[in-house]
């Protein structure tokens, strides 16, 4: 059975990208400085002028250089991009970068939608590069925070967080770090962490992308985020333009929908998408999936990079190749994220019976996620369907079933069933499956209903080609568990089961809603 995450609770956290795609979307554009706290503005400014000028590095240029153009003080910083663009030295191309922005005061872009197939072997070279490229100058912030994100991508959680933490101590005021920094412990399942990185820096109560950031990660463990007050008060002063507080009308219109406010949710949701972030666009989509009187439009799919959002569109659509395309990008875009490729394995695997394409979506996804439970699950039930019994009994060995919550437990018991069924054994694959679908069973709401109707479904196909004179019974409740599921997929499901039982038995099956 293939396993699938549930779609009820999604924060606005921070995008973590690459600092040059960060950089041509408008994610790190300057704020006017009146609009932040100017004292700090000047200090923290006259600092990083004060290093530069005293030691004339490449480390301290960047600092500088980073910092104004943050700040919207480019034209102080023009001496220190040159060093940065004429030094003979092996600078960082993210250095570079900043420095042609701080002197051409470049705009930002609309597409960044390149698809850059990254193996281990390709990750791994970059890695090499990054740390020679910080042998040379090992006070870049943001070589750091590179290297942190390449390791992230590799799975490799501590080397990402050291990574991080030798950035935090070269640039404790730096949006794209603290925000980097943010995602990565909570892609590490250490949200704590991720909160009292934003929430101790000084910027952030004055940074709108920030207390956005504070706002989502607070919001993760259940308690009133710290600076609540004061992304009110920012919202309301409308001293900001629309795309700098996009998010954090986002973030706020997800804690009134939390709190039952769909009047206040919806009038700041429909602020986030007056200049909206790819991020936002997703958010907004995901909150008309919960409550139908929040309208989504789709034209907001366009130049926004909205491959979450354009996948979820589809999906609901029932357009399974445009929602497979979505989920590649996304997958692309958020390389270490679990998610879009669990979405991806799960359309190709279950909506078009693609197993081949589904290995390779749980694949990759497993490079930065090894252990996760429901992309090891989805390579098994691919690779089982592919007639790969070796790949599948040694990736269901490596899940300690002992750890799993309920629905993972019951999900790996359908697995091992289907294995069973496959492999010849059909008593012990019935066993397992009514396991599965007796646990099932006890699983409140919708989302109970999903892992009993997947989990019979899959155990009636199972019965009706093993030539079985018991899945009468499976069958009739298979179709009676379908019509409580309101989901494309699982019409899907319906129809080939349909299929399935008229070729066997030659009889008409009754409409689902007949």
């Amino acid at each position: 059975m293939h396993g699938f995450n549930k779609d009820n609770d999604r924060k606005i956290l921070p995008r973590w990208r690459s600092f040059d795609k960060t950089l041509k979307l408008g994610e790190l554009n300057s704020v006017s400085p009146a609009r932040i706290h100017h004292r700090n503005t000047i200090d923290f400014l006259f600092t990083k002028k004060v290093d530069w000028e005293k030691n004339r590095t490449l480390g301290h240029a960047s600092d500088f250089v980073g910092a104004a153009l943050t700040l919207g003080k480019e034209k102080e910083a023009t001496e220190a991009a040159l060093f940065l663009l004429q030094s003979k030295q092996n600078v960082s191309p993210w250095a570079i970068e900043l420095a042609k922005r701080t002197i051409t005061n470049s705009g930002s872009v609309d597409q960044v939608t390149s698809l850059v197939e990254l193996d281990e072997t390709v990750l791994h070279q970059r890695v090499n590069t990054l740390r020679n490229l910080l042998r040379s100058e090992p006070r870049d912030p943001i070589t750091w925070v590179e290297l942190s994100l390449s390791y992230a991508m590799l799975g490799q959680g501590k080397q990402a967080e050291r990574s991080m933490v030798v950035a935090l101590q070269l640039a404790t005021n730096n949006r794209f770090i603290l925000r980097s920094a943010g995602r990565l412990w909570v892609h590490l399942d250490n949200p704590e962490r991720a909160h009292d990185i934003v929430s101790r820096a000084d910027i952030t109560r004055y940074d709108p992308w920030l207390l956005a950031a504070e706002i989502a990660i607070g919001s993760l463990e259940g308690k009133t985020p710290k600076f609540v007050k004061a992304a009110r008060r920012t919202i309301n002063e409308s001293r900001y333009s629309p795309n700098h507080i996009s998010e954090l009308a986002s973030a706020l219109a997800t804690l009134e929908l939390t709190a039952g406010n769909l009047k206040k949710a919806k009038r700041l949701f429909n602020q986030s998408l007056k200049h909206p972030t790819e991020n936002s666009i997703a958010q907004a989509a995901w909150a008309s999936r919960q409550h139908k009187s929040i309208k989504f439009i789709t034209n907001h799919l366009e130049g926004w990079n909205a491959f979450e959002a354009g996948f979820w569109v589809h999906f609901q659509n029932s357009k399974w190749q445009d929602a497979v395309s979505q989920c590649k990008y996304w997958q692309n875009d958020q390389p270490f994220s679990s998610w879009p490729s669990v979405f991806g394995s799960y359309v190709t695997s279950v909506a078009l019976e693609d197993h081949t394409a589904g290995v390779l979506f749980a694949k990759r996804g497993l490079i930065a996620n090894p252990t996760d439970f429901t992309l090891l699950n989805s390579l098994a039930f691919s690779s089982i369907n592919l007639g790969d019994m070796a790949t599948a009994r040694k990736t269901l060995s490596a899940i300690d079933s002992a750890k799993l919550a309920d629905q993972e437990w019951l999900v790996l018991q359908a697995t091992r069933g289907l294995l069973e069924y496959r492999t010849g054994n059909t008593d012990d694959g019935f066993r397992l499956y009514e396991n599965a679908r007796s646990k099932a069973r006890k699983i409140k709401g919708e989302y109970g209903y999903k892992l009993l109707s997947m989990a019979t479904v899959y155990h009636a196909i199972e019965e009706i080609n093993s030539h079985s004179n018991r899945g009468d019974v499976v069958i009739a409740d298979a179709f009676r568990n379908l019509k409580k599921v309101d989901d494309p997929i699982f019409k899907v499901l319906e129809d080939r089961l349909k299929m399935l039982v008229e070729n066997s038995k030659g009889i008409m099956m009754p409409d689902r809603r007949g």
